[in-house]
């Protein structure tokens, strides 16, 4: 029978096992927590790169003048809005392709990929 302190018991009317939540106790949120730290790393580091190239092209052009340091913006601004739509197509590839990966299905996997890179290719 779940209990009050266990609101994340994977029926109601029993008690999950210890091995089917991976965070129970401080140690398991502890792995979760470096795990997700883990996957999290590079992608903070793209989009603090990302912005890094913005500010250093302003701070460069900032210095000749006002009108040049106005068409870099526009400029920084257009990219960001031409890269948007394949960001987004990309990350429609994560779930499926771990999907198909969780399933065993590698060709369903790597058919996600390639229609993505097709897609952005597109675009």
């Amino acid at each position: 029978m779940s209990s009050p302190a266990d609101p994340i018991a994977s029926d109601p009317g029993e008690a999950a096992a210890d091995d089917e939540i991976p965070h129970r106790g401080i140690a398991g949120l502890k792995r979760e927590a470096r795990a997700t730290l883990h996957l999290a790393l590079p992608i903070t580091f793209a989009q603090i790169a990302l912005i890094t190239m913005g500010l250093v092209d302003a701070a460069l052009v900032g210095r000749v003048s006002q009108s040049e340091l106005a068409a870099v913006s526009i400029g920084n601004a257009l990219v960001f809005a031409m890269i948007c739509p394949a960001m987004g197509v990309t990350l429609a590839v994560e779930p499926l392709a771990s999907q198909a990966v969780g399933a065993g299905d590698l060709p369903r996997a790597w058919r996600a990929v390639r229609a993505a890179a097709a897609a952005v290719l597109l675009l």
